[in-house]
């Protein structure tokens, strides 16, 4: 009921500080009192909690990164992006493997005539599942529906990888959720900070 105080004063006003810590230090306490119940709370205290100071460690001093071996891995993910591509388009001109709302679902569903794939919103969907879906129903497309797989993961791994490891000597992860009151500082200004919100 005070989340609007942020909105007027900022995050720093101390009435809005003062309420949102005595409420954690209560939520605290029933936590704590669940852990003992659950018979959880040493690995709470000697296993999890000490992997945090690690994590955070990490966070601020970095992670040391190889560039030469990024540079050689990331010209290994071009090369095979490239072969993967090649084939794509000898195979299907036109058809833009990225294009997943308009023309995969296009060629899978409309000109190969596929079951359609729907996403939990109910539209058509050629993510993962799907298209491994596919495989299994359509084994005679197996081929390309595994070529589009490898696209999207060599793909993903040049785009969310290869661009963070090689933008300096050091990353500096993100291995807890940014919180939502959190600030754009001095690590999203300055330094690679992927974040996915679990630890991985």
């Amino acid at each position: 009921p005070w989340k609007h105080l942020s909105d007027e004063r900022g995050f720093a006003d101390p009435e809005y500080s003062a309420k949102d810590a005595y409420i954690e230090s209560i939520v605290f306490e029933e936590q704590w009192k669940a852990l003992e119940e659950w018979g959880m709370l040493d690995l709470f205290t000697k296993r999890m909690m000490p992997s945090v100071k690690a994590l955070i460690e990490m966070r601020e001093k970095g992670l040391r990164v190889d560039p030469p071996r990024v540079q050689d891995w990331c010209a290994k993910l071009r090369w095979e992006l490239q072969e993967l591509l090649s084939w794509w388009f000898a195979n299907f001109p036109g058809v833009s493997p990225s294009s997943s709302a308009r023309d995969v679902p296009n060629l899978l569903y409309k000109t190969w005539g596929l079951p359609i794939q729907r996403s939990k919103h109910d539209g058509w969907t050629t993510d993962e599942l799907a298209l491994r879906t596919l495989i299994d129903i359509a084994p005679q497309y197996r081929e390309p529906l595994e070529k589009l797989l490898e696209i999207r993961r060599v793909s993903k791994l040049l785009r969310t990888y290869g661009r963070a490891l090689s933008s300096g000597e050091r990353i500096y992860p993100s291995y807890l959720p940014a919180g939502k009151d959190e600030k754009k500082g001095e690590y999203e200004k300055n330094k690679v900070f992927p974040g996915t919100g679990r630890l991985a």
